[in-house]
């Protein structure tokens, strides 16, 4: 084996053993003028997959607090394109100055429900703060559940903040699964005169997620939609407005939940409260 590539290896090591923050600039780590690309596939093998070191439970199950000592952050500045969706690691922070959409060649076709642009999938102490996602760019094709902007699945104790997110099927941001995740502070759906045919922020099967201070608007369907054995989360200080649907729906099975302070205008319907052939929804407080 040649010193080169020794010394490669070396320092790839190295910098993933020490790496807590690192900059990506118009697809060029900024440390070293590396070229990664702008896709979210050489993001993930070249930066995310390869310069932070592997985490498990074992990393943060002792933590009493969970900051900048422990977490690891990728900064992205400027436009990207998602040609796979982006997966987080646990203890990880994307933070994005900048877009990310889908790429032309996305393959919408056979994607797993609540499969994003961006996806936290079984991760905890993980977030994605600010920048515009937007999964909206091409229709899905029929029969396909597409892509949606960011979601949360069967993870703990993850947040989205400060984002702009649009979707083009299903939601904009979703959790399915996990507890005690968190969506604040977001400007989520469509723009006046172009609609996203979906929800804004969709709950499924969780408990204890907090939605509050977002701006929820411009969606054809159930804006803020706390759906099937979503249960003990809180829903406040919302603004939701110009929905084609409810401004907050709570659906079948969703119990123990609090709705508050939100304000609701120009929407379809206000608060929507459904039962059907799941069971009913009990013990919901507005």
């Amino acid at each position: 084996m040649s010193l080169l590539i020794l010394v490669s290896i070396c320092f790839a090591i190295c910098l993933a053993e020490a790496a807590t923050t690192i900059r990506v600039v118009d697809g060029t780590l900024a440390s070293t003028g590396q070229v990664v690309g702008r896709y979210t596939s050489s993001l993930q093998r070249e930066v995310v997959d390869a310069l932070f070191a592997p985490v498990s439970p074992k990393n943060y199950s002792g933590v009493s607090l969970v900051d900048h000592t422990v977490l690891r952050y990728l900064e992205l500045e400027g436009d990207y394109m998602c040609d796979e969706p982006l997966r987080l690691p646990s203890l990880f922070v994307l933070k994005l100055n900048g877009t990310l959409s889908e790429a032309e060649n996305l393959t919408l076709t056979d994607r797993p429900r609540f499969s994003a642009l961006v996806l936290l999938n079984k991760t905890s102490y993980s977030a994605v703060i600010g920048g515009t996602y937007n999964s909206s760019r091409y229709p899905t094709p029929a029969g396909s559940r597409g892509m949606q902007a960011i979601t949360i699945v069967d993870g703990h104790r993850n947040a989205v903040r400060n984002v702009r997110a649009v979707a083009g099927f299903e939601s904009a941001i979703g959790i399915n699964g996990g507890s005690e995740n968190e969506v604040a502070d977001s400007d989520v759906g469509g723009e006046d005169g172009n609609v996203s045919p979906a929800r804004c922020i969709w709950t499924l099967s969780t408990d204890r997620a907090l939605v509050h201070g977002n701006h929820v608007h411009h969606c054809e369907k159930h804006a803020l939609d706390f759906d099937a054995y979503t249960s003990t989360s809180v829903a406040y200080n919302n603004l939701c407005e110009f929905n084609g649907e409810e401004g907050i729906f709570v659906e079948e099975t969703a119990n123990g939940n609090f709705v508050a302070n939100n304000v609701l205008r120009n929407n379809a319907q206000g608060i929507g409260v459904y039962s059907n052939a799941v069971g009913p929804g009990q013990n919901n407080f507005f």
